[in-house]
């Protein structure tokens, strides 16, 4: 390899495998290294390889037709010192205070013995007796149902969830009750509810939760349920993964997207390519040149 500049000096850093492939395709042999690569002019390019190959092996890879295939695969591993990094306990930030476990053992017993229960809830055919009080504390939109009597949840005490699990009602409940969460959950399941009665407390905990679960396999399936229920923290670890692991745009998750929600990809390759936060330079030039222009009254 050679240097961009006649001056400037070119150092990378990466992981080199040699695979040895038989007739079907199987690495017979493998040998993965790491080395840094550089040119510095007038010297001209440096090179790695293998030496020093025991014939033996070579011959155990040669395919019925005598030929030797070798595969090569370089991976480029990023400077730490000019990767762009982020706070992430500033994005995680939830204001936790810690309560006595006898507290949450008595809520705990409150929900699930339905004591003094004023209201119900009803998911997939099951009845959830509830305190409209707890549900109207945690919940702008429970509030509002249970302020007004002209709402049939008013009038009847009982509200209906539909398109909703009933173990996630039951895991969004005792959050409410509780201020904790059940780890067996199915997480996402959990975050809708919090996204719909906007409880934003559980819902940046199904995020955490979430954000922790984001790999190349699944990043297509985090990134729609980031953009459907608007998870900014959830989007974040998405492109934070396509920074960082470029693997992911070879995955069958990641082609599927592309095929299904092409906007969607664009959009996020942006934010990983210039940012989440800074305007096109352009755009913000054309904005100061206009705040800069002065009013009538002062050109008068």
């Amino acid at each position: 390899m050679s240097s961009t500049s006649p001056t400037k000096e070119v150092r990378i850093k990466v992981e080199y495998r040699f695979h040895f492939l038989n007739d079907k395709e199987v690495a017979l042999f493998s040998n993965v290294n790491v080395g840094e690569f550089h040119a510095k002019p007038p010297k001209g390019g440096h090179s790695w390889g293998l030496r020093n190959i025991p014939k033996q092996k070579i011959l155990n890879c040669v395919r019925d037709d005598g030929s030797l295939v070798i595969s090569c695969h370089i991976e480029l591993l990023p400077d730490i010192n000019r990767t762009q990094c982020y706070n992430s306990w500033k994005l995680l930030n939830t204001n936790a205070r810690t309560v006595s476990s006898d507290f949450v053992k008595r809520q705990l017993a409150a929900f699930d013995s339905g004591f003094m229960a004023d209201c119900v809830l009803e998911c997939s055919g099951k009845q959830i007796p509830v305190n409209k009080f707890v549900l109207s504390a945690h919940s702008a939109v429970f509030k509002a149902m249970f302020s007004y009597d002209q709402l049939i949840e008013s009038t009847e005490k009982k509200v209906v969830i539909e398109d909703a699990e009933y173990e996630a009602v039951r895991s969004m409940l005792r959050y409410m009750y509780t201020g904790e969460m059940e780890l067996d959950t199915e997480v996402a399941n959990v975050l809708i509810l919090a996204e719909r009665y906007q409880i934003d407390d559980l819902k940046q905990i199904c995020e955490r939760k979430l954000c922790s679960q984001v790999d190349k396999n699944n990043v297509g399936e985090m990134l729609y349920v980031a953009d459907l229920y608007n998870c900014r923290i959830l989007r974040r670890a998405v492109v934070d993964l396509l920074r960082t692991n470029h693997s992911v745009f070879s995955s069958h998750a990641w082609r599927l997207l592309k095929e299904t929600n092409p906007h969607l990809v664009t959009e996020v390759m942006e934010k990983a390519m210039f940012g989440e936060e800074s305007p096109p330079l352009k755009r913000q030039r054309h904005q100061k040149t206009i705040h800069s222009q002065p009013s009538d009254d002062e050109s008068t």
